[in-house]
């Protein structure tokens, strides 16, 4: 019997993790940190006590203004992943072709949101893979523009909540079956256009949008996906 090696796959993802205490007698429990940068509502730490009970509350929420919906948020990510692959192309061609590699994918970002409704969000990130026999794909993109783009949102509870954006954005669908994030590799799934959502009153959401997958070129740095 031939035996099959199996891939090898090794990930250290540090983040940011707020953590639950006791305000009294009350227990008060925060909310996860989100996978997506975008997706991350610090807006609980506008509440100075809480604020400096976080471990890094200071930069996830700096305040603008007296007005809480007015602030500025700064996040980040690291992340190194070593894959050993024994038959990286299933054997095609008769050989095993091996290929190993230590991915490293670095971000960070600033989410800037004011009460006018107005959010503008930027994340830059560098992706290097070393010591890999061949190049392999979505894993090598020096230091560049991930994400930016503009939002406006309006409306309220009675009528629902619109929010138009533009730019350059991940874009989950369907609990990520519909369009993906493509985590195994070092570089996300973007996409450059607009998109325009609307949460009804019932909670439903509906999203309106036109765009094109980001062309990623490893070499060079800004929104070329916009001109080609």
């Amino acid at each position: 019997m031939k035996s099959v090696s199996k891939p090898l796959l090794y990930s250290c993802l540090l983040s940011s993790a707020s953590l639950a205490f006791a305000q009294g007698t009350n227990e008060l429990k925060l909310p996860p940190a989100a996978t997506i940068a975008w997706a991350d509502n610090p807006i609980y730490l506008a509440d100075e006590a809480i604020r400096s009970k976080d471990f890094l509350g200071s930069i996830r929420y700096i305040p603008l203004s007296g007005d809480a919906r007015d602030y500025l948020s700064i996040g980040g990510e690291i992340r190194y992943q070593y894959q050993d692959y024994q038959h990286a192309l299933l054997g095609v061609g008769g050989r095993s072709n091996p290929n190993s590699m230590l991915q490293q994918r670095l971000r960070l970002s600033a989410d800037l949101n004011l009460s006018n409704g107005l959010r503008v969000f930027t994340e830059l990130g560098d992706n290097r893979e070393f010591f890999s026999e061949r190049v392999s794909r979505f894993n090598r993109d020096k230091t560049d523009i991930q994400q930016m783009f503009v939002e406006y949102t309006a409306g309220d509870d009675a009528y629902g909540i619109a929010s138009l954006r533009g730019g350059r954005f991940v874009m989950p669908m369907g609990s990520v079956r519909l369009a993906g994030l493509r985590e195994g590799a070092n570089v996300r799934y973007t996409y450059d256009g607009i998109k325009l959502s609307w949460l009804t009153p019932a909670k439903t959401r509906w999203e309106l949008f036109s765009v094109s997958p980001t062309q990623i070129d490893p070499l060079k740095f800004g929104v070329y996906g916009f001109n080609g």
